[in-house]
């Protein structure tokens, strides 16, 4: 393996952004090579520029020069980072600069989780295989590829990697819970209940096991084992999502749907998508480093309810900028855009979206809401169709639809959307309270008047059923 000795781009790049500092400028500061050590013969050098308005709190990297750079020196190519905070800039560049200083395993195994921090997937399997080649017997190279490898929907890759990775180090329980998921969509039962057995010893307090077992009975049609299980699972973390579907999913199956829907509500509820990650102390440690999206999207999902629409707007677009695949995100950005009453960027956010995922009813849904905000009514009806279109069953876009129905003067039809949408989210206040609002229109005085009652027993503060039920009772004297 090739050892650099002398001073490197990265090395110039790491002088720039302390210079930067030191200066405190407010406006941009182009750095460039510093000193007589700088590397003969270098193209135009990557330079780091401050940004202004943030006292050197950002730096823009000169990625051509640093991609150039990196494919020199036989490195993995950079991510798609063009503007990052300072100390997301100094850990990048320090990483490439140990990695092609020193070759090591562990400088390419930091460098593998600096890229892994920053979404940048294909370079950090690169770093993490040339981390491989000098120690393959050391867990971490492994068990990375194999998350990576999962992540990236390359399952038998993932399965081989983390068996590799569980014969190395048996006692990591995470190592487990991700084999027990990766066998079980794979339909291999036996070893996936062997996975999520072995998880559940090494993890007693945590019901991901029990949920997994769970699901492997259910698949068995054994819907008795699997509520035993799942009871097990609630008692240990009620609040996880994939306990509460779970155990909506086996209710459902033994015909008790009242009770199943509580469940479904409940999941509804939760963070989706992120079993591993809470799991996972040494992807926790990939997720913690600076500039990590999946910092930035934990500080959305909690601002989410009550945070400023400023402070939101910012978070989403940091993360689209880092990850411009990520629908759900770019449908937030939306979101927020609506809020603020700014439609064609929402639009535009919207497009994004769906030239990722085409089929996606959430886009669909996204688009009828904004478009009614918009009065763009017709629009909306649309929108809401496309969304049915794609998934017959999506309450949101049945509620959508039947305001959209509404304005436009169909308020018969607007009532049978809100009905169908009452039906597959019976917990949906506002949407039942506009279809109380519907029958009371149209003379339906019992019918309003229990919709009303159950809208206030959902939520008993809710303004527009209390209005409701007064407007029926002064009209009943």
């Amino acid at each position: 393996m090739r050892r650099v000795t002398r001073a490197t781009p990265a090395t110039r790049l790491l002088r720039g952004v302390s210079l930067a500092i030191l200066l405190g400028s407010t406006g941009y500061l182009a750095v460039g090579p510093i000193g007589a050590d700088a590397r003969p013969g270098a193209a135009t050098a990557p330079r780091v520029m401050s940004e202004p308005g943030g006292a050197g709190a950002t730096r823009r990297l000169d990625l051509p020069a640093l991609a150039a750079w990196c494919l020199e020196q036989g490195l993995p190519a950079p991510p798609h980072v063009p503007l990052a905070e300072t100390a997301v800039a100094e850990g990048l560049l320090g990483a490439y600069d140990e990695a092609a200083r020193s070759g090591t395993a562990a400088a390419f195994g930091r460098l593998g989780r600096r890229l892994a921090s920053l979404e940048a997937r294909a370079g950090a399997e690169q770093a993490f295989a040339r981390a491989a080649e000098q120690e393959p017997d050391v867990f971490a190279w492994s068990y990375h590829r194999g998350v990576l490898a999962q992540e990236d929907g390359r399952p038998r890759a993932a399965i081989a990697l983390l068996e590799q990775a569980a014969r190395l180090d048996p006692d990591y329980p995470t190592t487990w819970a991700r084999l027990g998921q990766l066998q079980f969509d794979a339909g291999d039962d036996d070893r996936a209940r062997v996975s999520f057995e072995t998880y559940t010893r090494l993890a007693p307090a945590d019901g991901f096991g029990l949920v997994g077992l769970a699901r492997l009975a259910l698949r068995a049609d054994d819907a008795v084992e699997a509520l035993r299980l799942a009871r097990q699972a609630d008692a240990l973390r009620p609040d996880d999502f994939q306990t509460q579907h779970t155990l909506g999913t086996i209710l459902a199956a033994r015909g008790d749907t009242a009770t199943a829907t509580v469940h479904f509500e409940r999941a509804r509820r939760l963070p989706q998508g992120r079993w591993f990650a809470l799991r996972d102390p040494l992807v926790s440690e990939i997720h913690q480093l600076a500039g990590s999206t999946h910092g930035l999207t934990r500080e959305f999902e909690r601002l989410r309810d009550g945070g400023d629409l400023d402070t939101l707007q910012r978070l989403a677009e940091q993360i689209v900028a880092r990850r411009p695949d990520d629908a759900l995100m770019l449908r937030n950005l939306a979101e927020i855009h609506r809020r603020r009453g700014e439609f064609a960027a929402a639009h535009a956010a919207l497009d994004r979206a769906l030239a990722v995922t085409p089929d996606a009813p959430d886009a669909h849904v996204a688009r009828s809401a904004v478009a009614l905000a918009q009065a763009d009514h017709e629009a909306a009806l649309a929108a809401a169709d496309r969304a049915l279109a794609a998934a017959p069953d999506h309450a949101t876009a049945w509620s959508l639809r039947g305001r959209a129905l509404w304005l436009l003067g169909r308020t018969g039809e607007g009532e049978e959307a809100w009905s169908r949408s009452v039906a597959l989210a019976p917990e949906d206040v506002p949407t039942l309270t506009l279809l109380a609002f519907a029958r009371e229109s149209r003379g339906a005085v019992d019918e309003a008047t229990a919709d009303y009652r159950r809208a206030l027993t959902l939520d008993p503060d809710n303004r527009a059923a209390r209005e409701g039920l007064a407007r029926l009772s002064a009209a009943d004297r």
